[in-house]
C-alpha cells in the first residue's frame, strides 16, 4: 500500500493544490453579494453591476474547470490504484484459498471488493471533504476581515460543529466497525454454504444454516440501528445548530448595521462565507460511513499485502509415477492436523486413505498436490 501511495502522491498533491484555488473561488458569490449591496444598490450604477457580474461569471467558470480537473485527478488515482493492486490482490486471494487451511475464516482478509471500495471512494464526493477541510481558515480569516465580532461567531460555530462531528465518530465508529465485520462474516458464511449446497441439503442443514445467518444478521441490524440512532440524533442537533448559527450571525450583523459599525452587504457576505466554511465538516459527517468503509478496506488490503512473500518453489525431478512421503507434518494455527505421515506408493498401485470426518484426509491430498 505504501508503494501505491508513493506512485499516486502526485495525483493527491495536484488535487490538494487545486483545492486551494477552488476554495478561494468559492468566495465569488459572497464577494459578489457584498459588492451588490454596498456598491450597486447605493450608487445605482449599472456599469458597476455589469463589471462585477462578468467577473463573477468568469470566476465561476474557472472554478467549475478546476473542480472538474480535481475530480479527474482523483478518478485517475482510483484507476491507478485498481491497476496496481487488482491483479496482486486476486493472486493473493487465490493462493490463500488454495492453501490447505482454506477452510479457516477469512472474512477479514482483503479482497477485490476492498479494491473497488477504495476506487469508488477516490472517485466519489466523500473524499473532497478531506481536501477542503485544510482550507477552512481562509473563510474564517475573511469573516474576521469583514468584522471581528462576526468572525468570533463563525469560529464559535465551527468549534461546535467540529465537536458534534467528533462525538458522531466516537459514538458510531466502534458499532459500525463491528457491524461491518459481522456482515462480512455472514457473507462468507452464506457463500460457503452456497458452494456446498448439495452437502448442506443432503445433511438436512438448510434450517440450521438459515437460523445461524438470521442470528448474525440480527446482530448486524441491531448494531447499525444503534449507530444510526446516535448519528441521527447528532445530525438533527447539528442541523438545528446550523440554523441557529445563521440566526446568530444575522443578529450580530444586523446589530452592527444598525449601530453603523458595518453594512448590510457585510452581514449577507459573512453569512454566506460561514455556510461555506462549515460545509466540509457537514460533508464529512454526511459521508462518514463511506469514509469508515474505505479506511477498513485500506486496513485489510494493507494487512494482506504486508504478509511475507512465499518462498520460491522447490525444484523437483520429472515425475515417474511413484509417490513417497516422509515425516509429513501440517498445522493450521494452533491445531495440528497432519502428524508424522510417511508412506511409499510405487507406480501402478493404489492407496486408500480412510478416517473419520475432519481427520485430515482432504488436507493430506492438498498437501500432496501443493
Amino acid at each position: 500500500m505504501q508503494d501505491f501511495l508513493r506512485v499516486c502522491r502526485r495525483f493527491f498533491g495536484y488535487a490538494f493544490f487545486f483545492s486551494l484555488f477552488v476554495n478561494i473561488l468559492q468566495l465569488t458569490f459572497s464577494i459578489y453579494m457584498l459588492q451588490v449591496y454596498d456598491k450597486v444598490l447605493t450608487s445605482f450604477s449599472l456599469s458597476t453591476l455589469a463589471v462585477i457580474t462578468v467577473a463573477a461569471v468568469i470566476c465561476l467558470v474557472v472554478m467549475a474547470l478546476l473542480e472538474w480537473i480535481r475530480s479527474r485527478l482523483l478518478v485517475r488515482a482510483g484507476i491507478e490504484f485498481d491497476h496496481m493492486l487488482g491483479e496482486t490482490v486476486l493472486r493473493e486471494n487465490l493462493l490463500s484459498a488454495a492453501s490447505p487451511s482454506s477452510g479457516a475464516r477469512r472474512e477479514n482478509q482483503g479482497s477485490l471488493r476492498d479494491v473497488q471500495i477504495l476506487r469508488n471512494f477516490l472517485g466519489g464526493n466523500a473524499v473532497f471533504a478531506f481536501f477542503d477541510v485544510p482550507w477552512m481558515p481562509i473563510y474564517f480569516i475573511l469573516i474576521f476581515i469583514l468584522h471581528p465580532m462576526l468572525g468570533m461567531v463563525a469560529v464559535a460555530g465551527g468549534i461546535l460543529v467540529f465537536i458534534l462531528g467528533f462525538a458522531t465518530e466516537r459514538l458510531t465508529r466502534r458499532r459500525l466497525e463491528n457491524a461491518t465485520r459481522l456482515n462480512a462474516h455472514a457473507s462468507a458464511f452464506t457463500g460457503a454454504a452456497a458452494r456446498n449446497a448439495s452437502i448442506v441439503r443432503s445433511m438436512g442443514m438448510v434450517g440450521n444454516i438459515s437460523a445461524r445467518w438470521r442470528r448474525l444478521n440480527d446482530v448486524v441490524i441491531r448494531l447499525q440501528t444503534r449507530a444510526s440512532r446516535s448519528a441521527g440524533l447528532i445530525h438533527a442537533v447539528s442541523k438545528a445548530l446550523r440554523v441557529g448559527l445563521q440566526v446568530a450571525i444575522y443578529a450580530v450583523g444586523a446589530y452592527l448595521t444598525v449601530t453603523h459599525a458595518s453594512t448590510a452587504g457585510v452581514m449577507i457576505a459573512a453569512s454566506i462565507v460561514m455556510g461555506r466554511a462549515l460545509a466540509p465538516i457537514d460533508q464529512a459527517m454526511a459521508t462518514y460511513r463511506q469514509s469508515l468503509e474505505a479506511r477498513e478496506a485500506y486496513r485489510r488490503l494493507d494487512a494482506l499485502l504486508s504478509r511475507p512473500a512465499e518462498p520460491p518453489p522447490m525444484e523437483l525431478p520429472d515425475p515417474v509415477g511413484e509417490l513417497t512421503v516422509e515425516g509429513l507434518y501440517f498445522a493450521a494455527g494452533d491445531r495440528q492436523i497432519i502428524k508424522n505421515i510417511s508412506f511409499r506408493m510405487p507406480a501402478g498401485q493404489s492407496l486408500a486413505i480412510i478416517g473419520p470426518s475432519a481427520a485430515g484426509k482432504s488436507t493430506l491430498c492438498k498437501l500432496l498436490l501443493n
